[in-house]
């Protein structure tokens, strides 16, 4: 919704400087599940998906790939929280 956006939005512009979506949040979330090693079925259930199709369709670049908790840790490296 358009207010847990915002509540996002400022939030993140207060915390670290830069708005972060939560859309974008979903996506970190998906990463770290990986990281600490949730299988695709535990990451559907989380996000929701009634399909494992739809998770390993949206997710399979940011779990299988490069993209990983520490990506993101890079990304937001040097941010102050």
């Amino acid at each position: 919704s358009s207010t847990l956006y915002r509540i996002v939005a400022r939030f993140s512009r207060s915390a670290i400087g830069r708005e972060i979506t939560p859309h974008a949040l979903r996506h970190c979330a998906a990463s770290i599940w990986d990281h600490c090693g949730a299988s695709m079925r535990d990451v559907q259930q989380a996000l929701g998906h009634s399909s494992i199709t739809t998770t390993e369709k949206v997710y399979v670049h940011i779990l299988n790939g490069k993209k990983s908790a520490a990506a993101i840790d890079r990304k937001l490296e040097g941010a102050a929280l």
